[in-house]
C-alpha cells in the first residue's frame, strides 16, 4: 500500500532520492523517527516489485554518440593528414616560385703580350676623323706679393682753347693745376686745335688728353674739377686756355700693399690649363660620339692668357684671369682597331670570333700625327685578355629543350668555347630543373 507521502517516479530517480535523506552515518533526518525506517524501506521494495516494467519516455533516455563516421575513427587524424598535404603543396609551389638554377661556365681565355704598329689614314690605313674644340676659362686668384709702392693719380682732360684761330701745342709734362693747387702733367705731348670764329665770335676748340699726377699719393685722387695752366700765367692766354676733367683722378696710393707678380699669374695659368684641357677632350669626344677613340698624343692644343687685371706688377690682393684653348684631335673607330688586334693575335685552329674584354687597358699612342693630311701613326701595347664567349640566351633556349641530365651534359658538350660547368640549385635541396627560362641564371668565371 502506497503512503499518502510518496509517489511514483521513475527508476533513474529511487536510489538519489534515498541517498538524499540519509547521513554518511546512517543516522536518519530530523523529519522521522527512528523506527519507521525499517518499515519505510520494506515498503518501498515492495513496491518496487510489484510494480510492471514502464517505458522511460524518449526525452529521459540518454543518447549514445555515434563514434565511428563513414571513415571510423580517422575522423580527426584525415583533417590533420589533409591539412598538412595542403600545406606541402603550397610550400612546394612557394619554393617553385622563388626557386632558381645557376649555371656557371668557365670559358676559354687567353691573356696575350700585344705589340703592334698600326697604319691610320691613306689609302690601307685604317680610316680617320679629324675634331676640333674651342673653349674659354677664367678664375679668380689671390696674389701673394708685398711692396713698397709709390703711385701717381692718373685721369684725362679736355683742353681748351679759347684764345685764337691758331693751333697751340703743349709739350709733354705740361703742367695743369686746380684751385686748390695740385697739379698733374701730360703724359704725351698733343696740340690744342684752334678756336672757331663767327660773326665776330669765337667758339672754343678743345682736344683730350691723359695727366697724371705730380706727386704720388692717395690725396691726388680727385674729382671732376677744372684746371689752369700755370706756364700761361701772366699773360693773355692764361684765361683762354684752360682744362676741365672728363674723368676723376684715380689710382694714387703711396706705402706697403698686395701686388700682383707674375709668378701668381703663372700658377693660376697652369691651373686653368689643366682644366681646360679636360674641358676640350671631353668637348672633342662628344662631337665624335661613340665608338671613336682619341688616341694619347693625337690631340694638339693652343692655349694663352687672354686677360689679367689687375695687370703684373699693379696693386691688388686678388685678379682675375682668362685663358682661352683651341684643340685638334684625329680619332679612329674602336671596331676597327679591334678588328685589326683579333686578325693578328685571336685566331686560332678551333675557334673563332673571341672578344677583347680589357681593351681600355691598352695603351693606344699616336706615334705620329698629321691633321691637315688625317694620318697618324699608331703604337697598341699591353696584356690583352681575349676571351670565347657563350650566347646566354641561346644557352638558355637549349638547356630548356634538352630531356633531363643527358640532354644538357649534351647541350653543353656541344660548346667547345666551355671549360667547365657547374649547376647549383637555390635552395639548395630543391633539385628540380626549372622549365622557364626566368628561373635560369647563367653566369661566367672568368679564369685568367
Amino acid at each position: 500500500m502506497e503512503s499518502p507521502n510518496e509517489k511514483k517516479v521513475p527508476v533513474r530517480d529511487i536510489m538519489p532520492n534515498v541517498s538524499a535523506n540519509v547521513r554518511s552515518d546512517h543516522s536518519v533526518e530530523s523529519s522521522g523517527s527512528a523506527s519507521e525506517l525499517p518499515r519505510r524501506a520494506r515498503a518501498s521494495r515492495a513496491e518496487f516489485f510489484a510494480r510492471k516494467p514502464e517505458r522511460l519516455p524518449a526525452s529521459d533516455m540518454l543518447e549514445t554518440p555515434r563514434r565511428w563516421g563513414w571513415m571510423g575513427g580517422f575522423r580527426f587524424p584525415w583533417k590533420i593528414t589533409a591539412a598538412s598535404i595542403g600545406f606541402l603543396a603550397a610550400a612546394g609551389l612557394a619554393v617553385s616560385a622563388f626557386s632558381k638554377t645557376v649555371v656557371i661556365i668557365t670559358p676559354r681565355a687567353e691573356q696575350v703580350a700585344v705589340v703592334m704598329t698600326v697604319s691610320v689614314g691613306g689609302s690601307a690605313g685604317l680610316a680617320a676623323q679629324v675634331a676640333s674644340a674651342e673653349e674659354t676659362l677664367s678664375m679668380r686668384a689671390k696674389s701673394s706679393g708685398m711692396e713698397d709702392i709709390s703711385e701717381r693719380a692718373t685721369g684725362r682732360i679736355l683742353i681748351y682753347n679759347a684764345y685764337s684761330a691758331l693751333p697751340q701745342a703743349l709739350v709733354r709734362r705740361t703742367r695743369f693745376e686746380t684751385a686748390d693747387g695740385k697739379v698733374y702733367r701730360l703724359t704725351e705731348a698733343v696740340t690744342v686745335p684752334g678756336a672757331t670764329v663767327l660773326d665776330g665770335k669765337i667758339e672754343p676748340s678743345f682736344v683730350e688728353a691723359a695727366v697724371a699726377a705730380d706727386l704720388a699719393g692717395e690725396a691726388s685722387n680727385i674729382g671732376i674739377t677744372d684746371f689752369t695752366i700755370p706756364g700761361f700765367k701772366g699773360g693773355a692766354k692764361y684765361e683762354k686756355f684752360y682744362a676741365h676733367s672728363k674723368t676723376p683722378m684715380t689710382g694714387g696710393f703711396a706705402g706697403r700693399t698686395a701686388v700682383i707678380r707674375e709668378e701668381d699669374v703663372q700658377n693660376a695659368k697652369q691651373s686653368l690649363e689643366r682644366d681646360l684641357k679636360n674641358t676640350l677632350t671631353t668637348r672633342l669626344n662628344e662631337r665624335l660620339g661613340q665608338g671613336l677613340i682619341i688616341p694619347a698624343d693625337a690631340a694638339t692644343y693652343t692655349i694663352a692668357v687672354s686677360s689679367v687685371e689687375p695687370a703684373i706688377g699693379e696693386r691688388g690682393d686678388a685678379f682675375d684671369i682668362r685663358v682661352t684653348g683651341q684643340a685638334a684631335a684625329l680619332a679612329v673607330r674602336r671596331q676597327d682597331l679591334e678588328k685589326q688586334l683579333l686578325e693578328r693575335y685571336g685566331k686560332t685552329a678551333l675557334l673563332s670570333h673571341p672578344e677583347i674584354r680589357n681593351f681600355g687597358d691598352l695603351a693606344v699612342r699616336a706615334t705620329a700625327s698629321d691633321p691637315v693630311k688625317k694620318a697618324m701613326t699608331l703604337s697598341v701595347t699591353g696584356d690583352m685578355q681575349l676571351v670565347w664567349g657563350v650566347s646566354m640566351d641561346e644557352l638558355k633556349k637549349g638547356l630548356l629543350s634538352a630531356a633531363g641530365v643527358a640532354g644538357r651534359n649534351a647541350v653543353f658538350a656541344s660548346y667547345p668555347q666551355i671549360e667547365r660547368v657547374r649547376v647549383s640549385y637555390r635552395p639548395s635541396w630543391w633539385r628540380i630543373f626549372p622549365r622557364s627560362e626566368d628561373k635560369i641564371v647563367v653566369e661566367e668565371d672568368l679564369e685568367l
